[in-house]
């Protein structure tokens, strides 16, 4: 059996495996709406990109993710929920706003509705948002390298970001990294090779295929096939899903334990 079939049928099995402990979510800190702390970066092509910190109570030199949201009507919203999670596994987190998003789970996209004019936004040329989110997020982040967390189409802009700025990406997390249409040019198997990073891409059943994941394989990155058929990040909640999650989040898990343990190492 080759080792992308042997990761396919894992991924399946992982279905029926128990989830370990998360421990208690710690929000901590987190604001409502009116009192929302507001960061900001600026693109090459000069759109101002807007953040939100979700620290919960961890401590300053704890790992951070920065995440980013999926295309269509979504914006940073989509990880309010899922910020415990990330907490839960010792990272704190800032959720940035791509231009090419909405107000889906009841947050205006801050970056798309203050695009200027003369920008018109695709998936692709997003990747200056994503860039201009990754400088700023480690400025914050004491110099120290980031993971980068992607759903659908910036699951695919964050191996290009892992690829061209090697010292600042420590890790990758991606769900349902788009890969054509729109995707193709920047699609996330164009940049595999060149992201020399630990990666974990985490599909549906639906969407996964084992030519993919051997791609990605050969290139040293995790593919996780999920019994389950929502797309991106919200895979990992189970009111999203309708289904029980516990084995993407058991997977997803352990791929951030060993994640934590690169940051740590490199941050010494």
């Amino acid at each position: 059996m080759s080792r992308c079939a042997a990761i396919a049928i894992a991924a399946l099995a992982c279905a029926c495996a128990p989830s370990e402990p998360l421990g208690p979510p710690r929000m901590g800190n987190e604001t409502s709406r009116s009192t929302e702390v507001v960061l900001t970066a600026r693109s090459s092509d000069g759109v101002t990109v807007y953040g939100t910190p979700y620290y919960g109570d961890l401590p300053p030199n704890a790992p951070l993710a920065v995440l980013f949201h999926q295309g269509g009507g979504d914006a940073r919203g989509e990880y309010a929920e899922l910020a415990e999670f990330f907490h839960a596994q010792g990272f704190r987190a800032i959720a940035w706003d791509l231009r090419m998003g909405g107000d889906r789970f009841g947050m205006t996209n801050r970056t798309a509705a203050g695009l200027p004019d003369d920008i018109e936004p695709t998936y692709c040329n997003a990747y200056a948002d994503v860039e201009a989110a990754l400088l700023r997020s480690v400025e914050l982040n004491a110099l120290r390298p980031v993971l980068l967390v992607g759903s659908s189409y910036s699951g695919s802009l964050i191996f290009q970001a892992a690829a061209k700025n090697p010292d600042l990406v420590g890790g990758l997390l991606a769900f349902s990294p788009a890969g054509g249409g729109p995707v193709e040019e920047c699609k996330a198997l164009l940049y595999a090779e060149e992201a020399r990073v630990s990666a974990l891409v985490v599909r549906p059943s639906s969407e996964s295929s084992m030519e993919e994941a051997a791609a990605f394989d050969a290139a040293g990155h995790g593919y996780f096939i999920a019994a389950s058929e929502t797309h991106g990040a919200s895979i990992l909640s189970e009111a999203r899903s309708g289904v029980d999650v516990e084995h993407v989040r058991w997977a997803v898990n352990g791929h951030l334990s060993g994640v934590r343990a690169d940051l740590a190492e490199a941050a010494r």
